[in-house]
């Protein structure tokens, strides 16, 4: 996928203005306050029909407009393409009207469009990828995998609503103690988010081993440590044992040796097996479930781990080797998107040099050369 020119009206700090983008990296330099992050923004913006810094749309509007556009000529594949989204706000406090056009004409299905421009932003937060809390962790990976798979869409989707229902069911049993004989056993709900559990966890395990030595490769090159291993590990318990999925271990990842790396490819056994682990740990964990409230089991609790020499990197690295961890995340995910799909994302990175030397500025530099079309912001040349 090429951008070639984008255009700006009315949107953030920008009245109008319009940029024609180079096929390889394209870095935009100036001061806080400059409106670097809102030519991000409109890129981002122009995926996903949203900020990636949770504004609203009258923030987006230029200083006493009523209305913006954004139009985007790109290439996909051989295919080249017009996308044109814009927003009106209407009088008398009646929203907005929005305009989204595809080579001049309104798309039959407009989801069809989301995601269409690929893209994959770096920003300063995704050090807390390393160092914030396993929900954080699971939730860019939920929102990524969804993005890319629809077949992890649809069971974590299934596995939420399933997840649910049993917590409401686990709150009547807890409150209504008196009563239980007459409320719906847990077990109508327990088979069927045993096996939806099975296939989250299975995806997530298939997305890691997908991506492990191009993982390990870029972090190599981006830290600029050849003998400094790094891995993306999956941590998880069944029936009272915790495991420790490491795709690069061969031993340590028993029945998962034979998921393959393409999208959604499961094995019926291993899926029976993770089910009936699965099962089973929401069996004995039901007195402490009714205790709490909610599940205290299955992919809602667990983890992403990452591993530099077979440690936690959580507590390990300097800020330019955490910088050089995610970094290397988010190449190797757009590494596999390339091989997958035959479409290269566009690079959306907001100020991420701060913590790297010069030798690491370099190396990110030249991997970005080498991955594609990236829009770079930064405060220094």
């Amino acid at each position: 996928m090429h951008l070639s020119t984008i255009y700006l009206s009315n949107f953030r700090a920008y009245k109008k203005v319009s940029l024609k983008l180079n096929r390889k990296l394209n870095i935009f330099i100036g001061e806080n306050g400059a409106g670097k992050t809102n030519l991000l923004e409109a890129f981002y913006f122009l995926a996903r029909q949203k900020s990636f810094r949770k504004a609203g749309l009258p923030q987006l509007l230029h200083d006493g407009a009523e209305s913006f556009s954004l139009t985007l000529y790109f290439e996909r594949g051989k295919e080249k393409h017009t996308l044109n989204l814009g927003y009106t706000r209407l009088a008398e406090a009646q929203g907005w009207r929005k305009r989204l056009l595809l080579n001049k004409r309104p798309p039959q299905r407009e989801e069809k469009l989301f995601n269409f421009i690929k893209v994959l932003l770096f920003t300063q937060d995704d050090v807390q990828l390393v160092h914030g809390s396993p929900s954080l962790r699971r939730n860019f990976f939920n929102a990524s995998l969804s993005l890319e798979a629809p077949s992890y869409k649809e069971s974590l989707a299934e596995y939420q609503k399933l997840l649910s229902q049993r917590n409401k069911q686990l709150r009547l049993l807890r409150y209504k103690k008196m009563q239980r004989e007459s409320l719906t056993p847990l077990t109508r709900w327990d088979a069927p988010l045993a096996l939806q559990a099975a296939r989250v966890t299975a995806l997530r395990f298939a997305f890691i081993k997908a991506i492990a030595q191009r993982f390990a490769h870029y972090f190599s090159e981006l830290a600029q440590k050849k003998d400094c291993p790094a891995r993306l590990a999956y941590s998880y318990s069944l029936a009272g044992t915790s495991y420790l999925l490491d795709p690069m271990q061969e031993k340590e990842r028993g029945r998962y040796k034979i998921i393959q790396k393409t999208r959604g490819a499961l094995n019926s056994e291993n899926m029976a097996l993770d089910a009936k682990f699965y099962l089973a740990s929401l069996k004995a964990a039901e007195k402490k479930d009714l205790r709490f409230g909610h599940s205290c089991v299955g992919p809602h609790t667990e983890d992403f781990v990452f591993l530099v020499n077979g440690q936690n990197a959580q507590h390990r690295l300097s800020q330019g080797e955490t910088r050089a961890l995610v970094n290397a995340l988010k190449l190797s995910m757009h590494w596999l998107t390339v091989k997958r799909e035959g479409i290269r994302p566009l690079l959306l990175l907001d100020d991420v040099f701060a913590d790297l030397d010069q030798a690491k500025i370099r190396a990110l530099l030249k991997a970005l050369m080498d991955s594609g079309q990236a829009i770079i912001a930064c405060a220094n040349e």
